[in-house]
């Protein structure tokens, strides 16, 4: 056999080599990347007791509403904002406090915080038209948000809001 057939059939060996040396890194990144995935939503483990919530309430003078800038984020977002903002005509508590759940597969589950995060517990009075803005931070939750369906749960006063966010890749 001549040298250029033997380097030839060498040489389409390596491609084969590489190509399928590739395919099985891609597939080995894939299957690692959801089992990261499953193995996050596993450490999700108090289901909240709090079933559909609604984003905003109107009831006689009371009318609150708890709202996002946008419905989606990047899954690399360092922090989510968000306002609440009285439409009635009485003044209502806010406390600083609030939390992110994330829905799976029918239920909603508390994503825990970070061992030695709090919140200072004052209350702010909300007047009339007046608008209380908050920001989730990331650096706070002992879990790193990953794509689906999530919210920021509010109490205002004795009632409990949720806004809903998606998080995307």
């Amino acid at each position: 056999m001549s040298k250029s057939v033997i380097n030839k059939i060498k040489g389409d060996t390596m491609d084969k080599f590489a190509k399928i040396s590739l395919s099985s890194v891609i597939i080995l990144l894939l299957a690692c990347s959801c089992g990261l995935n499953d193995e996050q939503e596993k450490r999700l483990i108090k289901e909240s007791e709090y079933g559909t919530l609604s984003n905003k309430v109107h009831e006689q003078n009371i009318y609150v509403k708890l709202y996002l800038p946008q419905a989606k984020f990047s899954a690399s977002v360092d922090t989510i904002p968000f306002k609440v903002k009285n439409l009635g005509t009485t003044t209502e508590t806010i406390g600083m406090e609030y939390r992110v759940e994330k829905y799976i597969k029918g239920h909603w589950y508390v994503v825990p915080f970070k061992p030695n995060v709090g919140f200072i517990m004052i209350a702010q009075l909300l007047k009339t038209g007046e608008i209380y803005k908050g920001q989730v931070s990331m650096d706070m939750l002992d879990y790193r948000l990953i794509e689906g369906r999530y919210r920021i749960v509010k109490k205002i006063g004795s009632i409990i809001l949720g806004a809903e966010f998606q998080i995307i890749d």
